[in-house]
């Protein structure tokens, strides 16, 4: 259902790539921005279930973590495949964050990186 860069530092000004992806009723529309040059930054790439450009993100960028979190929707909430249930999570707020997206955003941010001055 989605994908998401999560980037330490841009240090070069970003490309935008228009992309499309087949999606039930009608295509999904979006814009991917990738680095316009080199960059170290750190990258994790993260999916939900659903359709999605993960893979592709991964082989450009193989140096990133890539996560696939299955059954979570666009507010990293579990949610039913089936489309009213789903949406039903949008309007809840007592809803948690599903299990393993706090710990694993917390774990890539606070991962310990390699500096110019290593």
């Amino acid at each position: 259902m989605f994908s998401l860069i999560l980037a330490a530092a841009l240090l070069t000004d970003p490309v935008a790539t228009p992309v499309t992806l087949p999606s039930g009723p009608a295509p999904l529309h979006g814009t991917l921005l990738t680095p316009g040059g080199p960059t170290r930054a750190a990258a994790l790439i993260i999916a939900g279930s659903g359709p999605t450009d993960a893979n592709a993100l991964a082989a450009a960028r193989p140096d990133a973590r890539l996560t696939i979190w299955q059954g979570v929707n666009h507010l990293l909430k579990l949610a039913p495949a089936d489309r009213a249930a789903n949406i039903a999570t949008y309007s809840d707020p007592t809803l948690a964050l599903a299990p393993g997206v706090v710990g694993d955003v917390a774990g890539f941010i606070l991962q310990p990186r390699r500096t110019s001055a290593d």
